[in-house]
């Protein structure tokens, strides 16, 4: 291997590694910590307007997300991703301007809902074109994006808002960043290693394709209705969405509602972040030493334990407050992650695209009754705690779907 190689090789790895760190950390930040921020800022709209949008453009993403991924089963999508992340930063500058005109907000967030679900099935996908070996820790690193959100979103944005900071300002600046970004990940990423004469896992041979991206489309949706395993991968990945996003975008308001210190319940937050960066990455390494099935199992333990640690909090103590927390920080980034790696590791790489496309249905659909749950139950009870009880169970039927995953269809490692 010459040092020339081993040096695009290594140029490349970072310039995708950091790119789709990014597009983690965006659709984290504009769609799910960035909640806390619009609830607690648009006052002037109700909690129900606010949310609307997201829910919309979470359902029609689910449809655009399917196009996006059946086109890219057969064409490079290096340009999509210029085209995704520029719409992102436009959508990002507009949202700013919105304070005082509800339809600008909520076409802007239609739109970003739409850009930043399709950003992170192609980063995925490059993902898997570039890692296999290494996938694991690959995306460990990369989910990392999710929990640093966190730790930037919301305890940061408040303070800058509560200081005085036009929330114009604010995200003006961020969407003008998102653009820059954009231009650099086009001139920096190549969709897959062949671009620049390279395989990849940087091996001095190349594995044989059937299409120019190495994507195939062998499993129709007729088949995977019939296949248990994708059935499980998809409830057991999309229940974990449906609590994380139960857990994430309430946890301010929840926890306030409880009687906790708005000062308290910041700090902890940005404590669960930071303890939130290394964990996201220690799930990567896990899947690469232990396993992929035996890291799902582990997965759904933490979410269990999670949603239990919620439920216990219900009075308000300081302690069991900060182990939900932390316990959050535990397991968020590893759902992200291992649910990749457990297509790849049933169905096998090439059948990442297509797979993944299908599975993303059920898992968005799952994932976006989570608001209407909550809410739900809130009016009725008056109180969250009956919907984290729900999630304790959720948890459990999550566990028994990796335990039902008994065959393999490929002969990806793990």
């Amino acid at each position: 291997m010459t040092k020339q190689k081993k040096g695009n090789y290594t140029f490349c790895m970072i310039a995708i590694s950091l790119s789709v760190f990014l597009m983690f950390f965006l659709q984290t930040f504009l769609l799910v910590d960035g909640t806390n921020v619009f609830m607690a800022h648009f006052t002037n709209w109700a909690a129900t307007q606010v949310s609307l949008p997201i829910t919309i453009g979470g359902y029609i993403a689910i449809v655009t997300t399917f196009l996006i991924g059946s086109w890219l089963i057969r064409h490079k999508g290096r340009g999509m991703m210029l085209a995704l992340i520029l719409i992102t930063g436009l959508a990002t500058i507009a949202l700013a301007s919105s304070e005082s005109s509800y339809p600008l907000y909520f076409a802007a967030m239609v739109i970003i809902n739409i850009t930043a679900a399709a950003m992170l099935v192609l980063g995925t996908a490059v993902i898997t074109n570039w890692f296999s070996q290494t996938r694991g820790r690959v995306l460990g690193f990369v989910t990392i994006g999710a929990p640093f959100s966190t730790a930037v979103c919301v305890p940061v944005i408040q303070r800058l808002l509560m200081s005085g900071i036009a929330f114009k300002t604010i995200f003006t600046v961020f969407g003008i960043a998102i653009l820059a970004f954009g231009v650099l990940a086009f001139l920096t990423v190549p969709y897959v290693p062949e671009d620049v004469g390279l395989h990849a896992d940087n091996a001095e041979t190349a594995p044989e394709k059937t299409t120019e991206t190495g994507a195939t489309a062998n499993w129709s949706l007729k088949e995977l209705i019939k296949c248990k395993e994708a059935w499980f991968v998809m409830l057991g990945f999309g229940l974990m969405m449906l609590v994380s996003n139960c857990v994430m975008p309430l946890l301010f308001p929840h926890f306030m509602e409880i009687g906790v210190d708005p000062n308290t319940v910041l700090n902890l937050m940005t404590i669960s972040a930071i303890v939130g960066i290394p964990l996201s990455y220690a799930w990567g390494w896990l899947d690469d030493k232990i396993g992929t099935k035996k890291s799902c199992y582990t997965l759904g333990i933490g979410f269990l334990l999670m949603s239990i640690a919620m439920v216990l909090a219900k009075n308000g103590n300081i302690v069991i407050v900060a182990m939900a927390v932390i316990g959050i920080a535990a397991v968020i980034g590893g759902a992200p992650n291992l649910n990749p790696s457990m297509i790849v590791n049933v169905f096998g790489a090439s059948e990442y695209l297509n797979v993944n496309r299908y599975m993303n249905i059920g898992q968005n659909i799952l994932r976006l009754l989570a608001l209407v749950m909550m809410s739900s139950i809130r009016d009725l009870t008056g109180s969250y705690i009956p919907g984290y009880v729900v999630c304790v169970i959720l948890s459990v039927v999550a566990l028994l779907c990796f335990v039902g995953i008994r065959k393999r269809y490929s002969e990806e490692a793990n």
